[in-house]
Parts: structure tokens; C-alpha cells; sequence
């Protein structure tokens, strides 16, 4: 930085974060206020109650802190939606290289840690023949929602540390899709809740296979 030059800060308190999304094309049809609320800025959730134009308003502080079981830094790339009446959280972890599954029942309150959502070092993308494939990263998660279940996920995968691809050779980052059955999720999540609000403990892993 030069001597002399001006050092600007940001106070989050008075500051506004306007989100502006343009669709068209293909993407018209899935309209313009199925986006609710975004979890960035660190975990922390915005909402706009005039449409996925804006302005949005900030709920609180950080979701992330104080989760049991959930990384407190390296977090990244969250994807959120809603079904089964709860919301949902995907949440890569890059030093880990594992993301996380949260919940909460409004969106806002009660985040709770679900545990592993995906691990590359696992068996994790499966064919139905069999065939398994192994990336060395999976990140940036997204989610495609049909009859209001997550029906896809879609992610960025690298089959070899990042430090190794060089560029001009085979290693190169690619988007794959992987079918999901979002219908299995919802109702095992439901049960889990279900016996939680019963004073039940619930613990492992949710499977959801296809």
C-alpha cells in the first residue's frame, strides 16, 4: 500500500448488502422468488420479504459458532433450501475437505449440525451398476428441488489436489450431477425430529440412496 493512502472501513452495522439476480432464457420459468434467504457473509442469513430482488435484511449474528461437531474456520460455498418444513444446509469445509448437513425448523433459530453431508474420501458417488468414482476434492454443492424434494446435487470436482493441475493436461475441474432421493431425506428427517421433540436422542448418519 503506498505511504499516504487512504484505509477505508466498512461497518456492518450500518452497511446493506443489495443482491441483485437476473433470469431469463430457460431459467425464466423457475420465477423470481424461490430463493428465500442466502446463508454467506460468514454463516450468517439474510432474508428479503419483497422477492429475490431486495432490499434483504440481516437476521443475526453467524450460524456457525457453537455447533458441536461443526469446523470453526475454512467454511465455504453454502448451499440452502427448503423441504420436508425445515430448511437445509450444505456446507463445505475446504481444509477438512468434508461438508456438513444443518437444519433449522424457521431458517433463522436452532441451526443444529447434522453431521457428515459428503466425504470424497468415501464411496460417496456411486453408479447403480456399481461403479465407484473417487475425486480428491467435491465442493461448491448445489441442489436441483423437483415435487419439492432435492431430486440432484451438483458439484465442482477435481480428481487430483489443486497444487497438482497444471493446466493443458487431464486434471481439469469439472461439474458433475449426482442423483439424489430427497424424498428418503425428508422423511428420515422427519423422524428425527419427531423423536427429538420426544426427548429421544437420534444419532449416525442420514442414507438416502437411490
Amino acid at each position: 500500500m503506498p505511504a499516504g493512502a487512504r484505509v477505508y472501513a466498512i461497518d456492518p452495522e450500518r452497511t446493506r448488502l443489495t443482491i441483485l439476480v437476473h433470469r431469463a432464457g430457460a431459467l425464466g420459468k423457475f420465477g423470481h422468488d424461490h430463493v428465500v434467504s442466502s446463508a454467506d457473509e460468514a454463516g450468517r442469513v439474510w432474508i428479503s420479504a419483497d422477492g429475490i430482488l431486495g432490499p434483504y435484511k440481516l437476521q443475526g449474528p453467524s450460524i456457525y459458532p457453537g455447533l458441536p461437531g461443526l469446523p470453526a474456520r475454512n467454511l465455504e460455498d453454502p448451499v440452502i433450501w427448503n423441504s420436508g418444513g425445515m430448511y437445509h444446509i450444505v456446507v463445505n469445509c475446504w481444509s477438512e475437505r468434508k461438508a456438513f448437513h444443518l437444519t433449522s425448523a424457521d431458517g433463522i433459530t436452532n441451526w443444529k449440525n447434522r453431521g457428515l453431508a459428503y466425504d470424497p474420501t468415501t464411496n460417496f458417488v456411486r453408479y447403480k451398476d456399481g461403479t465407484v468414482n473417487h475425486w480428491d476434492k467435491i465442493e461448491r454443492p448445489g441442489v436441483l428441488l423437483e415435487n419439492g424434494h432435492v431430486a440432484y446435487f451438483t458439484f465442482a470436482v477435481l480428481d487430483v489436489p489443486k497444487d497438482q493441475e497444471k493446466g493443458n493436461d487431464n486434471h481439469g475441474s469439472k461439474v458433475i450431477v449426482v442423483p439424489f432421493d430427497g424424498a428418503a431425506l425428508d422423511r428420515e428427517m422427519q423422524k428425527i425430529v419427531k423423536a427429538e421433540q420426544k426427548g429421544k436422542l437420534v444419532r449416525g448418519p442420514i442414507r438416502a440412496n437411490r
